[in-house]
């Protein structure tokens, strides 16, 4: 439209347009989650309280949310890789969940530690998954909107510091992960690194 508008009008061939300068800050601290902060949203939302109407469904799409959150603290995956783990990606035989980055095109293996298998099994055992997906909503374009949704109102049922300045998102999982593994490796850069999928120092001190 603007191209559209500088071809007719010459005297706007060199408009530009205007930038406004705002001083940002940030919403939410990158902070670890304390793990009675982690138990607690879990429980909330593996047994949430009683919804008025559309109880299934809400039941049904907190669980999930409840199994994403405990795969992203033991993980440390993207919110988004997690949400569309497929079931080829567990790999039984070789003891590792492959996890597919979308963010920098490439994929990595993390240990299948015997929480994350729980949490697998139950899915499996309780008749939760699909064909393709661990998630079968997975290839819903506004799962992941409903999942943070979920996590928010569970978050302010169980008062939770959620999604509130000084608080913690589900992005706070993967700062998690990162610093415990740094601790139970004694900080061995490469390895957590290799878990956590950046490929440079720099993307990693974040974490840090």
């Amino acid at each position: 439209m603007l191209k559209a508008a500088q071809r007719k009008k010459p005297d706007l061939a060199t408009w530009l347009r205007p930038t406004l300068k705002v001083n940002r800050t940030p919403e939410f601290e990158r902070r670890v989650v304390e793990p009675w902060e982690y138990a607690t949203l879990v429980r909330t939302l593996l047994n949430p309280p009683l919804a008025p109407s559309r109880r299934n469904e809400r039941n049904s799409l907190w669980r999930d949310a409840g199994d994403a959150v405990q795969l992203l603290r033991l993980t440390g995956g993207r919110l988004n890789e997690i949400l569309r783990i497929k079931l080829w990606q567990v790999m039984w035989s070789k003891n590792v969940l492959r996890l597919e980055a979308t963010k920098t095109e490439n994929e990595r293996d993390i240990p299948l530690w015997t929480p994350i298998k729980q949490v697998i099994q139950a899915r499996m055992t309780d008749g939760l998954i699909g064909d393709e997906y661990l998630f079968p909503r997975a290839t819903v374009e506004t799962f992941d909107n409903a999942i943070a949704r979920a996590c928010r109102k569970a978050g302010s049922a169980a008062n939770l510091n959620y999604g509130r300045r000084n608080g913690f998102t589900l992005h706070s999982l993967r700062h998690t992960f990162i610093t415990d593994m740094m601790e139970a490796t004694n900080n061995d850069i490469p390895l957590v690194m290799s878990w956590s999928g950046h490929k440079s120092l720099e993307s990693f001190k974040i974490y840090l």
